[in-house]
């Protein structure tokens, strides 16, 4: 696993795959740190954009601390059939608005029992036919997404099979 970190207060983790990608907030400086919880792997860092300093106006992004708000192998149970589960993520105390109109996660399906597919949506409207993470049986796989929020606050995860675990952080928001 590699990890930005910004400051100590929170990280985003990428596992080892050949893609991945997080929004981070920078520190101090505009400095991020890397680090490996084992190993010594090469990483390449790509910046594919930014955001400037400032107040946001309306659709404008402020990046978060990360903020955990699932984690199912704690809070149980697994992501499982037609319906999913449902996760309120705005308002996240102590930084998403009730308003926040889009949020930035990190997610992360952890060990599923067999090969699939994850998709995060606002709950409300159908599901879409995109994916978030596709995985394979006992993998641990992350990465970003930014999805709109939907009614009262709420998203909904769908998992096509496996029953995988599900962490989510949520590490931004656009504004209203």
């Amino acid at each position: 696993m590699v990890c930005v970190e910004r400051g100590m207060n929170g990280a985003v983790c990428v596992r080892f795959s050949p893609f991945g990608k997080v929004t981070v907030k920078v520190g101090a400086g505009g400095a991020i740190r890397l680090y490996a919880s084992g190993g010594c792997p090469h990483v390449i860092v790509d910046v594919a954009g930014y955001y400037t300093a400032g107040t946001p106006g309306e659709g404008g992004f402020t990046g978060i601390t990360p903020t955990r708000v699932l984690d199912t192998r704690t809070s149980g149970p697994c992501v499982s059939g037609a319906a999913g589960r449902q996760l309120i993520v705005a308002p996240t105390p102590p930084s998403v608005p009730a308003d926040a109109a889009a949020v930035a996660l990190n997610v992360t399906v952890v060990r599923p029992g067999s090969p699939g597919y994850l998709t995060v949506h606002p709950d409300g409207l159908p599901r879409p036919t995109a994916s978030n993470v596709n995985f394979d049986k006992g993998q641990v796989v992350a990465n970003a997404a930014l999805v709109k929020v939907g009614t009262d606050g709420r998203l909904r995860l769908y998992a096509s099979g496996g029953c995988p675990h599900v962490v989510v952080d949520v590490v931004g928001y656009h504004h209203g």
